[in-house]
């Protein structure tokens, strides 16, 4: 059952509960272990689901349970002169090598009061070119709908970032109580235009945010002690300098904590540079334990000293010894809110004309693509290149001027919104002489993803020689 999806605040800094004090951008703005470079089509330990650490959600037990399977693909595209997104293959970019880092796949909930809730998560430590398995499992507490999403750490940089590419399986899912419910596959599309081979092997593009050089300057520190309050699983920790507007890492540095009666304790020191004013000062653990931060991980950031959140902090000239930072505060729920999708939705009409115009069988399907289609596509070409698709046979459009859609793509992307008829029924669509639309902003179809709903999409079928 498809539901619209609330629009988040993207990209955002920590949820309310867990940052209270933060400086924050109106809603709707925007390290070690990670997966190991360089495996290669047909590397079978890579393929197997759970070879990471999975997480079901939270340590109190789920009144309801599910098992949730599939696939995660990466695939490659580079962008042609005139801007249009061409699918490229493994052998021909990277000879076959896979140059990123992990994949994290996740179940989570939405709605306006608690946000974004995740319900359980599987990591893919090691992915191939291949498609990967994943399983993971999936609480709640009752039945009831979750959306799946991967994200991939682009920049093999341990951290799953707001910018990491994303992919979606654009159903939600009913979550039942000891079910195991496989197939729901997600292909996560990476763009090879910035990747290069170097001295020290693959440069990824991935988001340059830092998370592997820093800025570089050590003008001024900002120190202090950390303290986890909750229960510690041994997973390593950063505390961060960010924007005060919007999660962006500036300088950070790692930590390992030393268990204590009541949790664990360290220390940080960020060398930074001076002169930067108002930011925000985060810290994360990795609770789930899957050698990855990602957003499921405890959340925390400076307090001052009742506890209570204390950001922004002011950068000047000046070092700021004895900032505190505590994990978790408030309740330590998620640093990063991704929105991992948005809707696409529009009409599908008949040029100058009713179906009834069109031959009587006609089926119609309506797409958001990967790639600006070829000629020639047969329904299972079109599945295989689209993020998400919905199609109306004879009995559906006999009689009517018009069909809504609704179609769920990837946020801050593009896509290729066109949609095919199929009058001679022999399930291959864009041939010669069948009406096609493409929507979006030229010939090709083009979409271009924010972070919002894009509605109003109006596609009139109509023949090339019409066109």
């Amino acid at each position: 059952m498809r539901r619209a999806v609330s629009v988040l605040a993207v990209l955002a800094l920590a949820a309310q509960a867990a940052c209270r004090g933060c400086a924050r951008a109106p809603a709707g703005e925007t390290g070690p272990v990670a997966g190991d470079a360089g495996a290669s089509a047909g590397d079978t330990a890579e393929n197997v689901p759970g070879d990471g650490a999975s997480d079901d959600g939270g340590s109190d037990a789920p009144a309801v349970s599910a098992t949730l399977s599939g696939t995660v693909t990466v695939a490659l595209y580079r962008t042609d002169a005139d801007g249009v997104r061409r699918s490229v293959s493994w052998e021909e970019a990277t000879g076959g090598a896979f140059p990123y880092g992990a994949i994290w796949v996740t179940a989570y909930t939405v709605d306006d009061a608690d946000g974004q809730v995740y319900r359980g998560s599987d990591t893919i430590a090691h992915p191939s070119t291949e498609p990967n398995g994943y399983a993971l499992e999936a609480g709640l507490d009752a039945p009831g709908e979750v959306w799946l999403y991967a994200a991939l750490d682009q920049g093999r940089d341990g951290i799953v970032q707001p910018t990491d590419p994303i992919g979606i399986h654009p159903e939600a899912v009913q979550v039942e109580d000891g079910v195991e419910l496989d197939g729901l596959d997600i292909t996560v599309l990476v763009s090879a235009d910035a990747l290069a081979w170097g001295d020290t092997g693959w440069s990824t593009g991935g988001d340059g945010g830092g998370w592997g050089t820093g800025s570089g300057c050590d003008d001024v520190t900002i120190s202090g002690p950390v303290t986890i309050t909750a229960d510690w699983t041994g997973g390593p920790g950063i505390a961060v300098l960010s924007s005060a507007t919007a999660f962006e890492p500036y300088d950070w540095d790692w930590f390992t904590p030393t268990p204590t009666a009541d949790g664990a304790e360290s220390a940080y020191a960020i060398a930074t540079c001076a002169g930067l004013g108002t930011m925000n000062l985060l810290a994360v653990y990795d609770s789930n334990g899957n050698s990855l931060i990602d957003p499921a991980d405890q959340w925390g950031g400076w307090v001052d000293g009742d506890g209570a959140d204390a950001n922004p902090v002011e950068v000047g000239s000046e070092d700021l010894p004895d900032h505190a930072i505590r994990i978790p505060t408030g309740e330590g729920e998620g640093g990063l809110e991704v929105l991992p999708f948005v809707e696409l939705s529009g009409t599908v009409t008949v040029e100058d004309g009713t179906f009834d115009d069109l031959p009587s069988g006609t089926g119609v399907t309506v797409a958001a693509l990967r790639y600006r289609p070829g000629e020639d596509l047969t329904a299972s070409e079109v599945a295989s290149q689209a993020y998400d698709s919905r199609s109306w046979d004879w009995a559906d459009l006999e009689g009517t001027a018009s069909r809504d859609f609704s179609l769920y793509v990837p946020a801050s992307t593009v896509v290729y919104l066109w949609a095919f008829a199929d009058t001679d029924g022999d399930g291959v669509v864009n041939e010669s002489g069948e009406p096609v639309a493409s929507g979006g902003e030229d010939d090709a179809g083009t979409v271009h993803v924010d972070t919002t709903a894009s509605a109003d999409h109006t596609l009139p079928l109509a023949t090339a020689q019409a066109r």
